[in-house]
């Protein structure tokens, strides 16, 4: 479990999913390349000794930097000279995306090998200028969308609220087909509800 955003709940992944949290191993990658590399080296060493069916589940993959923020020279915010500070900046435009698909060509063939799933969890982001059509984009470029098996979309549809003590106590979810090699795309389920002690309700 790789928890880029640092937000993983034992308590909560026990009771919610049943999941046996001894049999898991949680890891904070800094960069995506250190994400991608940690994947691929506890699928070699799983496989040197298990043949079960392995999960990889990427959590904030739209939080962790490329390899070069970390590599970029400290800037000095004390200069009179703004332009000089800005040049000093190295963004590249679509760096993330250039990364993510080569990692994802280099990981992709042995997932296939090693009977592994690979769950990629991410967020939207809104287009700026966007005057027509829909404005919401997701980071990481379009190789994630052809790399991916399925693709589901969750949004939440309105919240549980609590009579008596007028208590949000979870929420209800609807989540859209977007993509899938296995079933009718776009289908949408809206009736799904999450509680906060007690996750999904089967």
């Amino acid at each position: 479990f790789l928890d880029c955003e640092n937000s993983l709940n034992k308590d909560f992944v026990e009771k919610s999913s049943h999941l046996d949290t001894h049999g898991a191993v949680r890891y904070a990658p800094e960069t995506l390349e250190a994400a991608f590399l940690k994947i691929t080296n506890v699928i070699g060493f799983v496989r040197k000794k298990y043949d079960n069916p392995l999960v990889c589940v990427y959590d904030g993959f739209s939080v962790s930097p490329p390899k070069r923020v970390y590599e970029e020279v400290d800037i000095d915010t004390k200069k009179d000279d703004f332009n000089e500070i800005i040049n000093l900046s190295k963004d590249q435009p679509g760096e993330r995306a250039r990364v993510i698909s080569k990692e994802l060509s280099k990981i992709f063939p042995l997932l296939e090998k090693s009977n592994t799933s690979l769950i990629l969890l991410n967020q939207t982001r809104q287009k700026i200028g966007v005057m027509m059509g829909n404005p919401e984009t997701t980071p990481g470029g379009k190789s994630l969308e052809f790399y991916a098996s399925c693709r589901l979309r969750t949004s939440i549809h309105n919240y549980k609220i609590e009579n008596t003590l007028d208590n949000i106590i979870g929420v209800n979810l609807k989540i859209k087909n977007v993509k899938n090699r296995h079933c009718a795309n776009f289908r949408e389920v809206s009736d799904i509800d999450k509680k906060k002690k007690k996750g999904v309700n089967p």
